[in-house]
């Protein structure tokens, strides 16, 4: 039976299917012995891998290789020695599909089948760490979404703050000031986070100016010219914003009250609990909102650790 194996975390589609077909075809080739074929598609299958896991540290003119994106990729602890080590030997392995390498190295069929066999079980090494680690982070210290722009007011809202810091790290401190309408720090995606069911973040609201409602929006843009976007909206605390006639086409869920000022509150979003969003095609855009309490001027919130993950 052909055996079929699903890179639901590499966003590109492009990409994913690409490396979904040398992975079929390897899965072939080592089962019938075709040794050389299998070693070249086990190394394409663990350089596509390899790179979309490190994609956030190229520039769009770097040439990535097999070699290049190993070392890349356990630079930023991905994977450990062994396997940077391994997918070396397949990168110099892939080139006795030339016949006069081969001779000349004087490599024998049986060798052939052993190398085949190690390239497989780290191809499947790769797979199995790679998806391990395929949690999307947007925030852990920095702002780590490759984002188009920001709302004009994020420079004003947005700050890091080193001097309350979440498990040893910068925090993200949003910040409205003014009483005339709820602040929105909006920040786009060049690429939609999918496949990931669950947004996780540890938040602690200003214990000198909480806000009376922290909303996160989560946006979907519709894949048809001329219909509307879809809005996913979870809030805690009271009910003030967006609730006019002109949002009730949007999803709002009210997920609990306000957390509990100057203390780390670990919050959780299932979106696929209430079937709005369709997760293959993604999340594009994100904004953090607050409320104001209508006796202050201002409120505030830190943002630890977020992510969105494919389990809870």
């Amino acid at each position: 039976m052909e055996e079929y194996q699903s890179f639901w975390w590499v966003n590109d589609d492009q990409l994913r299917e690409t490396i979904e077909h040398d992975y079929t075809e390897a899965q072939k080739c080592s089962a019938n012995r075709i040794d050389k074929a299998t070693m070249v598609l086990c190394g394409s299958v663990i350089e596509g891998l390899l790179f979309d896991a490190t994609r956030e540290y190229w520039t769009s003119n770097e040439d990535v290789y097999l070699a290049e994106a190993a070392g890349r990729a356990f630079e930023h602890k991905v994977i450990s020695k062994d396997i940077k080590d391994a997918c070396l030997l397949i990168k110099d392995w892939r080139n006795l599909i030339h016949p006069r390498a081969q001779t000349r190295l004087e490599i024998s069929s049986e060798s052939l089948r052993q190398k085949a066999k190690v390239a497989k079980a780290a191809m499947e090494a790769v797979v199995l760490v790679v998806e391990d680690s395929s949690d999307f982070v947007f925030f852990d210290g920095e702002v780590r979404v490759r984002h188009d722009k920001l709302s004009r007011e994020s420079d004003e809202w947005i700050s890091i703050d080193k001097d309350i810091p979440h498990e040893g790290n910068p925090t993200m401190k949003v910040e409205g000031k003014g009483r005339d309408k709820p602040n929105a720090v909006w920040i786009w995606s060049n690429r939609p986070i999918r496949r990931k069911r669950f947004f996780k973040a540890f938040v602690s609201p200003s214990g000198e100016d909480p806000p009376d409602e922290l909303m996160f929006q989560f946006h979907q843009s519709s894949p048809k010219e001329g219909s509307d976007d879809e809005w996913y909206r979870v809030y805690w605390g009271r009910n003030t914003l967006f609730n006019r006639k002109n949002s009730a086409k949007y999803s709002r869920f009210r997920m609990g009250d306000i957390p509990k000022t100057r203390e780390w509150t670990k919050l959780s979003v299932d979106f696929k609990r209430d079937g709005v969003l369709d997760l293959d095609r993604g999340i594009d855009g994100i904004a953090i909102t607050l409320g104001r309490n209508p006796e202050a001027k201002s409120r505030a919130i830190r943002l630890g650790k977020s992510l969105f993950s494919s389990t809870r």
